[in-house]
Formats: C-alpha cells, sequence, structure tokens
C-alpha cells in the first residue's frame, strides 16, 4: 500500500495574521508565489470532518494531486497521490473504505482558490522552514463568498522546537494561533457534540458511538501501515468498546450485545500481534542506543530478525480490517440500539472497582502472573469509572487519574516481564556469544524495570483506592 503512495509527516503551524500583513517586510527577502484550487472531499454522514482526516484534489496549472491528512498528536501525516479529477486513485481510495462504508459516498463540501507567496529559510541548528502567507478565495462555483488569510509555517528539516522561534516573532508583529486547524475547518460546520444526556442507556449508547468514531478516526493510518500510534488508537478504541458493552450490558439487548461483544475480540486478537512487535521493536532499539557501540553492533542481527516480521503482521492487520467481521462492528456500532435498567452505571463501577480490590489483596505480594491479572481487572475498573463520569461528576475524576497512574505502573510491570521473555527468546536463537551478552545485559535491565514498577506499586495503589473510595461513597 505504502508503495504506492507518497507520504511525509507535516510539522506546521498555522497562525491568523493581523490585517495589512506583509510577508516580504517581515523575512526582508524576496518572495516566490504560487496559485492553486483545493476542492475538498467528505463522505454523506461527513465521517472525514468528524475524524479530523482531510481529503482533497489540488489543482495547480495542468498538475492534480489528491492528498489525504490524517491528524496526530505530534505531526500530521500527509499521503499524496497523482489522479484525475473525478474521484480519488485507486490506493488512496483503499485507505478510506471504512469511511465509506459507514459514510457513504463522496462529494465536494468546499472549493478554495489560494494565492500563495512564500519563503524558504534558514533557522538555528541546521533546521529549515517554509515560511507562507496564504490569501484565500471559498468559491461558490466561480463566485467568492468570502475571504481570509493565514500563515503557515511548515519545518522542512530539523528538531519540532525550531518552529517555536519563527512562531514567537510572527505573534510579536501581530499573528495570532490560527482559529482552525485547516482551512477547510473554517467553513465547514462542526460536527454534532454527542448527546450529553447522563441517563445509563444514554451514556452507553454516546461511549459505544464514540469508539465507533475512535475507530473510523486511525482506520486509514492504521491501514497504511506507518503509523504505529493508529494502531494503537484502534486497539485502544476495541478495548473501550469491549469495557462499555461488559459495563453497561444491562443497557443493551443480550443477542446485539453478545454478537458485537464476539466480533470484536475477534477484531482484536488479530491486531495484537502487529502492536507488540511495535513497542518491543521501538523499546529495543531505544535500549540499544545506550549500550557501548560493540554491544550495540551486537545487537544488529537481533533486531533485523525482529523487523523482518513486521510486515507479516502489517499483513494480518489489513486482513482484520478488510475482514466481515471488522465491517459488521462498524455497521452494528453506528446505530447501538439500548434499553433502560435499574442498575445505575456507579454501581457497576463500584462492582469493578470490588473485585480489583480483591485480586489486588492477593497480588501485590509480587507474582508476575498475579501481578498481570491485577493490570487486567485495572483496565476494567478504569473503564467503568469513564462509564460512570456523568454519574460520579467531579469526585470522579480523581479515581479514573489514580487508576489510570495504577494501570501505568502495571504496564511498566508487565512490559518488562514481556520483554524479558522475548529478550531470552532472541539469546536462545543466536549463534554469536557477542549478542547473547548484550541480550543478556538488556534481562539485567527488565530486572530493574520490575523492581521499580513493584516499588512503585504501593504508593500507586493506595491513591486509587483512596480515590475510589471518596468517588463511589
Amino acid at each position: 500500500m505504502a508503495g504506492q503512495l507518497t507520504p511525509w509527516r507535516e510539522h506546521e503551524l498555522k497562525l491568523d495574521p493581523p490585517p495589512g500583513f506583509d510577508l516580504q517586510a517581515f523575512l526582508a527577502r524576496a518572495l516566490e508565489e504560487r496559485r492553486f484550487t483545493s476542492i475538498y472531499y467528505d463522505t454523506a454522514a461527513a465521517t472525514l470532518t468528524r475524524a479530523g482526516i482531510t481529503l482533497r484534489r489540488r489543482v495547480e496549472g495542468r498538475t492534480t494531486k489528491w492528498q489525504l491528512k490524517l491528524p496526530a498528536e505530534d505531526a500530521r501525516t500527509e499521503i499524496e497521490a497523482a489522479g484525475g479529477a473525478r474521484q480519488p486513485p485507486a490506493a488512496l481510495d483503499a485507505l478510506l473504505v471504512a469511511h465509506l462504508r459507514v459514510g457513504g459516498p463522496l462529494g465536494e463540501v468546499a472549493r478554495l482558490r489560494t494565492r500563495r507567496s512564500f519563503a524558504r529559510i534558514d533557522l538555528a541548528d541546521g533546521a529549515r522552514a517554509e515560511v507562507a502567507h496564504d490569501a484565500v478565495d471559498v468559491l461558490d462555483g466561480r463566485r467568492i463568498v468570502d475571504r481570509f488569510g493565514e500563515v503557515e509555517v511548515e519545518l522542512l528539516a530539523g528538531e519540532d522546537g525550531a518552529l517555536e522561534g519563527i512562531a514567537k516573532r510572527l505573534e510579536l508583529a501581530g499573528a495570532e494561533p490560527a482559529a482552525a486547524v485547516s482551512k477547510v475547518a473554517r467553513i465547514l460546520p462542526a460536527p454534532a457534540a454527542v448527546d450529553g444526556a447522563v441517563t445509563g442507556a444514554a451514556r452507553v449508547r454516546s461511549v459505544l458511538l464514540a469508539q465507533r468514531d475512535a475507530l473510523l478516526a486511525h482506520d486509514p493510518g492504521t491501514r497504511f501501515g506507518e503509523r504505529p500510534e493508529d494502531l494503537h488508537q484502534m486497539r485502544v478504541a476495541f478495548r473501550r468498546t469491549g469495557a462499555c458493552l461488559r459495563g453497561g450490558a444491562q443497557f443493551l439487548p443480550a443477542a446485539w450485545h453478545d454478537e458485537v461483544r464476539t466480533l470484536v475480540r475477534e477484531v482484536l486478537g488479530q491486531l495484537g500481534p502487529a502492536r507488540d512487535l511495535d513497542v518491543f521493536l521501538a523499546w529495543l532499539r531505544a535500549e540499544a542506543a545506550q549500550l557501548e557501540a560493540r554491544d550495540a553492533a551486537a545487537l544488529a542481527v537481533s533486531l533485523r530478525t525482529l523487523e523482518a516480521r513486521v510486515v507479516p503482521t502489517r499483513d494480518q492487520v489489513r486482513t482484520a480490517l478488510d475482514s466481515d467481521a471488522y465491517f459488521a462492528v462498524l455497521d452494528l456500532l453506528s446505530d447501538p440500539p439500548v434499553v433502560e435498567a435499574d442498575q445505575t452505571l456507579a454501581d457497576i463501577a463500584a462492582g469493578e472497582v470490588e473485585r480489583l480490590r480483591r485480586i489486588a489483596r492477593k497480588a501485590r505480594r509480587g507474582d508476575d502472573e498475579l501481578l498481570h491479572r491485577m493490570r487486567l481487572r485495572g483496565k476494567r475498573a478504569r473503564y467503568a469509572l469513564e462509564l460512570a463520569a456523568p454519574e460520579l461528576g467531579k469526585r470522579g475524576k480523581p479515581a479514573v487519574a489514580a487508576a489510570k497512574e495504577l494501570q501505568d505502573v502495571l504496564g511498566e510491570h508487565q512490559d518488562a516481564v514481556v520483554a524479558e521473555e522475548r529478550l531470552r527468546e532472541l539469546a536462545a536463537g543466536t549463534h554469536s556469544a557477542r549478542t547473547a551478552l548484550a541480550l543478556g545485559r538488556l534481562v539485567e535491565r527488565q530486572h530493574d524495570r520490575r523492581r521499580r514498577a513493584r516499588k512503585s506499586l504501593t504508593g500507586a495503589w493506595r491513591r486509587f483506592d483512596q480515590a475510589a473510595a471518596r468517588a463511589l461513597d
């Protein structure tokens, strides 16, 4: 998939310029100029807009390119492909299959004509950026219905922090942080908010709909296969869906609940190997970078062994996302049926917390398997507290925060246990004494990592236990 498309990560800042802003005077250098028209598309149900995804066709002279922008916390990914005027190229269209299924066919939602004045500048430490001032016409056919300006600073080379200096200079010149994350977001209506009703049934429905939206938001990036964070967030959405199904079972028809829960487990199981490999590879690369040069070099063979498994696990993920089970989950979550029930979500959360307390009394003695079970119970308790948030009000927030801290500590311990197992497997399969020695040193680090996690567990548990008691009292 990735080989048919051109991706890059966008590190950029957008600002609203003051009236009369002159980029040439600001930069004190000659500017280049471009003119292009951007036609934006969305599904009939506006699922791309809701997910923060942008699909556009950019026409510049005789060149037409399709561009798909995927959101991320640190930097957006832009995926580009040449194509015609009628529809996205097949490789790009394939990344949107889930949106087309749930949201309906693509249609034009906006057309913008941009005159861009820009210059490339050198920043500190070898960083380079492009600073652009865009004059944008909003079109209805050939008629201009609105105009606005935008200043964009995009990092071309260097570290993210390099943009801060130029951004501060622009703000001193009167620019302000942009009112919208993208040009098209300025003119399209904001997605309708999820129903904020606090009845148990309404809450369960809204959470399930939110997880459907989360799956759609991270589906294209997961299919593309070069954004590990998307796969992680998809797994989180599946886990939250499972937790909502489990905690809110009384508010859901039994047959519907059982069907969705079975399908979620099926798909989630196929996503696990790729995510686990991503995490371990990232950790092993970071650890290798801290070893002496000869030990780091000795780990190169082990890294190549693991990297050879990446493609098969990514293929497994794509197979899962093309499966009938996955599409059935999206269909069923698009309109969750709910029924009223006597039990409150706070009661359900209290039950999960009590089950966690029972296993915690045994697990805190330090047995790895019991601590793993405590971690899983901790996740259930956290998700149940989050589900009950409207009923718990302000007192629920500290309990959720403490549950997250507890989950992080237990997760660190479990990661160390799994990492040690994987390291021992790699050591058993190597014929190099140097590699075995380097892996052995990493095993020792996992022992230290586990000890630190167990030491942190006492305080994390105390804080959670007290916060949960106050929230559920």
